[in-house]
């Protein structure tokens, strides 16, 4: 409105024009940018809420199984050989293959901890993708 007038002012109905055209190009490319940010934020609460969801139906789902107990029950046993003088050379021969094994076996590995546990933010981490 102000820069309407001051074009008026200063060169009549063609400065006018220009600076109108000004004006709305600028309140145009703020508005895109408004609705950009947010469609951003629209998708990030989507996604923060489908995390959620998922996290309550494994929970929901894992209480009818035993594969929670029996992956804790085997990583107790693993450190435990660990730890007993007579089976420590044994087990610790079983972790080192355990290092030399294919990637696609240690993602496996770490793929069926998180989901049972709940920590999927841990193979994101330890795979080196986002969070």
């Amino acid at each position: 409105m102000i820069i309407g007038l001051l074009g008026k002012m200063i060169g009549g109905p063609i400065v006018s024009k220009v600076f109108q055209t000004g004006v709305r190009y600028f309140e145009k490319r703020q508005e895109i940018s408004e609705a950009k940010h947010n469609a951003r934020m629209q998708v990030e609460a989507k996604k923060a809420t489908a995390d959620i969801d998922w996290d309550q139906t494994m929970a929901q789902n894992s209480a009818k199984s035993w594969k929670d107990e029996l992956l804790t029950i085997w990583a107790v046993v693993v450190m435990s050989l660990v730890f007993l003088p007579w089976t420590q050379e044994w087990a610790l021969n079983g972790l080192r293959g355990l290092e030399e094994a294919p990637d696609w076996f240690t993602v496996l590995i770490f793929t069926v901890f998180a989901a049972s546990f709940g920590v999927r933010d841990l193979i994101k981490t330890k795979l080196g993708g986002k969070k």
